[in-house]
């Protein structure tokens, strides 16, 4: 039983790598026009530009991590988050076994099958080492393995700023199983990072004086209490969510019975809890910068995929074993209607052309390019905002001599800026430039104006000539 289980392991961590392959190969999307598309450009452009390894914003970890395949370009950068998925999928089965629950490789099937992990597997963003590097942390502490585990953790910080939640839950953990000395490990990617910067920028304290989000604000807005409770149906899909649900009961009766695992309780049901806790206070207070983006989820979806474990193998024991039939084929149908559902059409499932696609503005920066050949790789300096266009034109994003940040300062000062590019929402979102603020400075010339609608949204992108 145990070879037969390691074989269907091994067959779907197979299958699923042909399905992302596939997915890489047919669609040209980066999974999120703005915070995708600058982690691989800081990642790409690290190694010629080594202060980027130690960008707050960007995450040391990450990018040092993600550098090497961001060199192959932003293809590169999916294959690295698609080895990280399969890498979690292949840990969520062994915490499974870990954690005695029956039908371990259920858990791997129900993460592959989240539709939002699933269609950002193919960007540059740094949830899933998140969630790759959480469900290992937690395997290691499974294999009572814990100072292996805790140096783990304690890059958690470097790769998300969510991760001092998990760093303080695990502390916790530690602590009510009276192994204190591993909360010194917690600490080592600080101790690290605060050396290296002291050496690099001079400075000891820097993971506090330039943390951005360190501030009790967010230009974002803020929202409801019952936001994430409502969209988290959009991470994981119908079937997913109604068994998560079922999962979380399921563990509350154990408790209330003293029946449950301990570990799995502290580890797993509290990590997840004060994980979605946070995320909704700092949304609706407006602080820490919060967006109140359900992509944040996709840092503890192996977390959520064996709570659902939880909640399918209570469902399945709902049927009795002298029914043995019935209860396999009952089995069969939930996990393939798991397993399908990402690919129907459903407002809870994937939706290719506008998931795995460009986006709007994105396929006009393509044809900006493609129409103003003398734009790619040209030396003179630009002004934008938009980061895909670093990506189509090629250029060192963060060179001052190739590209300026538009805002009001550079355009204010444009001495050696060529061009100007201006578009409709990273122009106006991130640095407030409205098109009226572009077009009232009279030194420029606008040479091409580019406008589009796709799935609702309306892209606009204007070029102009420094006179």
């Amino acid at each position: 039983m145990l070879g037969f289980q390691k074989s269907f392991t091994y067959l779907l961590l197979f299958c699923c790598a042909i399905v992302y392959g596939i997915s890489i190969f047919f669609f040209t999307g980066t999974g999120d026009a703005g915070d995708s598309v600058l982690h691989f450009l800081y990642a790409k452009y690290a190694p010629v530009q080594p202060n980027l390894y130690l960008d707050q914003w960007a995450k040391p970890f990450f990018t040092f991590l993600a550098s090497p395949f961001a060199q192959f370009g932003f293809d590169g950068i999916k294959v690295f988050n698609c080895l990280l998925n399969l890498g979690s999928i292949y840990l969520v089965i062994q915490s499974a076994k870990q954690f005695l629950l029956k039908n371990s490789v259920v858990a791997g099937i129900i993460l592959f099958a989240m539709p939002l992990v699933y269609s950002l597997s193919f960007s540059g963003l740094t949830e899933p080492l998140f969630a790759f590097v959480s469900i290992l942390s937690i395997y290691f502490i499974q294999k009572q393995q814990n100072w292996i585990a805790a140096l783990i953790i304690s890059s958690l910080p470097f790769i998300r700023s969510e991760g001092l939640l998990i760093l303080g839950v695990i502390a916790l953990y530690f602590c009510l199983i009276k192994e204190f000395k591993y909360i010194l490990g917690l600490l080592a990617s600080h101790i690290i990072y605060s050396i290296v910067g002291a050496f690099a920028l001079g400075n000891l304290f820097w993971l506090f004086t330039s943390n951005p989000y360190a501030k009790l604000s967010s230009t974002y807005g803020e929202g409801t209490l019952t936001h994430f409770a409502e969209k988290i149906i959009y991470v994981v899909g119908l079937p997913i969510y109604i068994l998560f649900i079922l999962g979380l009961l399921t563990q509350i009766i154990r408790i209330i019975r003293n029946r449950s695992n301990r570990s799995f309780n502290y580890l797993i049901i509290l990590t997840f809890l004060i994980f979605f806790i946070a995320h909704t206070l700092f949304w609706y207070f407006g602080v820490f910068n919060s967006m109140g983006l359900i992509r944040v989820f996709i840092c503890v979806a192996p977390l959520m995929a064996l709570i659902a474990l939880s909640g399918f193998n209570a469902l399945i024991e709902l049927i009795p074993n002298s029914l043995k039939k019935l209860k396999l084929t009952f089995k069969a149908l939930l996990i393939a209607f798991i397993f399908i559902f990402p690919f129907l059409k459903n407002p809870a499932a994937i939706n290719w052309n506008k998931d795995l696609s460009l986006s709007v503005d994105q396929i006009l920066v393509e044809e900006l390019f493609k129409e103003n050949v003398y734009l790619k790789n040209n030396a003179e300096c630009m002004l934008y905002a938009h980061p895909y266009i670093s990506l189509v034109a090629d250029k060192n994003h963060f060179n001052p001599k190739i590209r300026k940040e538009l805002n009001i300062k550079n355009l204010e000062n444009m001495s050696n800026v060529s061009y100007v590019i201006w578009d409709n929402w990273f122009s106006i979102v991130e640095q407030g430039i409205t098109k009226e603020v572009v077009l009232s400075h009279s030194n420029l010339k606008q040479i091409a104006t580019l406008r589009k609608e796709l799935n609702g949204r309306i892209a606009e992108i204007i070029l102009f000539e420094v006179n």
